[in-house]
């Protein structure tokens, strides 16, 4: 198991087979993805905390400055 959804986890996640329609419900829903060429791919972590009922929090990085 990845730490991403497969195509058929996707279809069963969204009740959508193409993509066009899992990208809108993606949206609707406020969770994150990525297309990477004609790839959609989500993150199973994200999937988790949003059914969870936790807020997605989005990363603005890496904080360098913590680093020493």
């Amino acid at each position: 198991m990845t730490g991403f959804l497969t195509k058929e986890e996707r279809r069963e996640l969204t009740g959508y087979r193409n993509q066009s329609p899992q990208i809108a419900w993606l949206k609707s829903k406020g969770l994150p993805f990525q297309i990477d060429e004609d790839r959609l791919i989500v993150m199973r972590s994200h999937v988790q905390q949003w059914i969870e009922g936790k807020p997605l929090v989005k990363s603005k990085g890496v904080n360098f400055s913590a680093v020493k």
